[in-house]
């Protein structure tokens, strides 16, 4: 109990106020960020890994279709890793005759965070259900056409013909 008192004793002194109030800051700016907070959706937020997702699919169904032989498909997409951003952070100083605060928190322009760098899911595995895949020619093509808009290995591919 006495390490308590003498932890809230220091608390109250001037030299470590700049501090709590530093680390309080920071707290905020952080839960504020992770979990919510009231930010806008606008355009150029980078899209969910769920929308990037089913772009994927839209897109090779699309084009799939166009593949000579093959008609009606339906595609599943599963990632491994849902993607993600990473922030700017601004680090500032204070300096208290001879101590220095420092506190970091995340770069806002007109309440929104500032992206840096975005990350896409990573495709882990890809399944094609697709008219005409029972012809060997049209399933090889099916497989080459998802290696080369997924990146996905070969191996993750699986084409099955469609049930008519």
């Amino acid at each position: 109990m006495s390490k308590l008192k003498n932890w809230t004793e220091k608390l109250k002194s001037k030299k470590s106020l700049p501090l709590v109030i530093a680390a309080v800051l920071a707290m905020t700016v952080l839960f504020v960020v992770c979990f919510g907070g009231s930010f806008d959706k606008t355009s150029d937020e980078p899209a969910s890994a769920q929308s990037y997702i089913d772009d994927l699919q839209n897109k090779l169904v699309s084009v799939i279709q166009k593949i000579d032989g093959c008609g009606r498909a339906e595609v599943a997409v599963v990632a491994s890793t849902e993607g993600g951003c990473e922030y700017a952070y601004e680090t500032k100083s204070l300096t208290d005759g001879d101590k220095t605060t420092q506190t970091t928190s995340i770069v806002l322009v007109k309440g929104q965070p500032i992206v840096t760098k975005t990350y896409t899911p990573q495709v882990s595995g890809v399944v094609v259900v697709a008219e005409g895949a029972d012809n060997p020619v049209v399933k090889f093509e099916i497989i080459n056409l998802v290696v080369t808009l997924t990146g996905v290995d070969r191996d993750n591919v699986r084409v099955f013909a469609y049930k008519v």
